[in-house]
C-alpha cells in the first residue's frame, strides 16, 4: 500500500480506509485475506461527489465567466466512465492494488469506482482534521492536473506542481495557482531526496537542444522548472557521468511524469524509450524512473504512452523491459 501511497501523495492516517477502497465485493465473498470487512461502494459514492465538486470550482476559479452549459461540458470529459479517470487508473497501475477474487476480471468500471473509493477514502481519512478540504484537493490536483486544460484546440504544459492552461484564441496563460500556492508537506508528499543544486553543472545545458531544434515555437524556459529541464537533458547524458547526472536529475525533480514542452510533450520515460538505440545504460535509466514513480500509460500530446512507444520502437526488448519494470 506505501507505494500506492507514493503515487497519490497522500499518506492515511487510517491505512484500512484505503484498504477499504481497493476492497472489491468479490474478495469478501471470497473471504480473501487481505480484504477489508466492507467494501468499497460507500467510499465510491463519496469520493464521487467530492470529485465533481472539486473539479467544478477549479474549472470556475479559473474561468469564472462560464456559464452552467459550459461548465458542465468542460466537467464532463474529466468524470466520464471510459475517459480522464481510466487514464489515471493505468497511470498509478491501480490494477496491482485492487483486492478481489481471481476469477474477476477487471474492467474500465471497476478502476473508475476504485479511484473514486480512493479520493472518497481520503475524504474520510481527513473528516476529523483542519485538513478536510485540502486533502482530497492535493490527491484530485495530483491526479487530475495533466487533464485539467482549456476546450480543444489548447496545449498544456505540467511544470512541477502548476498546470498552465494556454488557450489558441487569446495569449492570456491561466495559471492554476490554487493548486499551486497549497502547502504539500501536511499530506506527505513525497519531497526530493537531493536539492535542487545538486543538478547543476557548467557543462550541462539548461534545456535540451534537441527539443530547442524541433520545437523552437513552443519553447520557453520558464514553463519547465530547472529541475524539470535538466532531467529532460539527463536522458540523453553518455555514459562518463550518465547515471551520476540522471539519478540526480530524478531525486530532485517532485514529478517524474511532466511532459516536455516539444511538439510531441512526452515524459522522460517517454524520452528514454523513444530513442532509437536503447542500450543497458537506457534500461538503468529507465528502471530508476519507474522506481521514482513514472508511468507507462501517461500519454503525451498525441495521446502515445511509453509502453506504446517502447513497443513500436523496440519490441524486441519491451516485453522483457515491461516484465522488469
Amino acid at each position: 500500500m506505501k507505494n500506492l501511497e507514493n503515487k497519490l501523495g497522500y499518506t492515511f492516517k487510517n491505512p484500512e480506509l484505503l484498504r477499504q477502497a481497493l476492497t472489491r465485493t468479490s474478495a469478501i465473498n471470497e473471504k480473501i485475506a487481505e480484504a477489508a470487512r466492507f467494501n468499497y461502494q460507500s467510499l465510491e459514492l463519496v469520493g464521487d461527489a467530492e470529485i465533481k465538486s472539486t473539479l467544478s470550482a477549479l474549472l470556475l476559479t479559473n474561468l469564472s465567466d462560464l456559464t452552467e452549459g459550459q461548465l458542465h461540458e468542460r466537467l464532463q470529459p474529466l468524470i466520464k466512465n471510459d475517459g480522464v479517470m481510466v487514464q489515471i487508473a493505468k497511470s498509478i497501475q491501480l490494477d496491482k492494488y485492487l483486492i478481489k477474487s481471481p476469477n474477476e476480471t477487471i474492467t474500465d468500471k471497476i478502476r473508475v469506482d476504485a479511484v473514486e473509493a480512493i479520493i472518497g477514502a481520503v475524504k474520510l481519512d481527513c473528516v476529523a482534521s483542519s485538513n478536510a478540504q485540502r486533502g482530497p484537493l492535493v490527491v484530485i490536483k495530483r491526479l487530475w492536473a495533466p487533464y485539467l486544460v482549456k476546450s480543444q484546440p489548447a496545449s498544456t504544459i505540467v511544470a512541477g506542481s502548476t498546470t498552465v492552461l494556454v488557450g489558441s484564441s487569446t495569449s492570456t496563460s491561466l495559471v492554476m495557482s490554487t493548486l499551486g500556492n497549497l502547502s504539500a508537506n501536511s499530506f506527505s508528499l513525497p519531497q526530493p531526496l537531493e536539492p535542487a543544486s545538486s543538478t547543476t553543472s557548467s557543462n550541462v545545458p539548461t534545456l535540451s537542444i534537441a527539443v530547442a531544434k524541433q520545437a523552437p515555437k513552443n519553447l520557453n524556459q520558464k514553463k519547465l522548472s530547472p529541475r524539470s529541464q535538466t532531467l529532460f537533458t539527463a536522458c540523453g547524458a553518455g555514459k562518463k557521468n550518465g547515471m551520476t547526472l540522471f539519478t540526480k536529475a530524478v531525486k530532485a525533480v517532485d514529478n517524474v511524469n511532466v511532459r516536455n514542452i516539444g511538439h510531441r510533450g512526452d515524459t522522460p520515460l517517454g524520452t528514454l524509450v523513444r530513442k532509437e538505440t536503447l542500450n543497458e545504460l537506457g534500461e538503468q535509466k529507465i528502471a530508476v524512473l519507474i522506481k521514482a514513480g513514472a508511468s507507462w500509460s501517461f500519454p503525451n500530446n498525441n495521446g502515445e504512452t511509453p509502453e506504446s512507444i517502447l513497443k513500436k520502437r523496440h519490441p524486441d526488448k519491451a516485453n522483457r523491459i515491461l516484465n522488469r519494470n
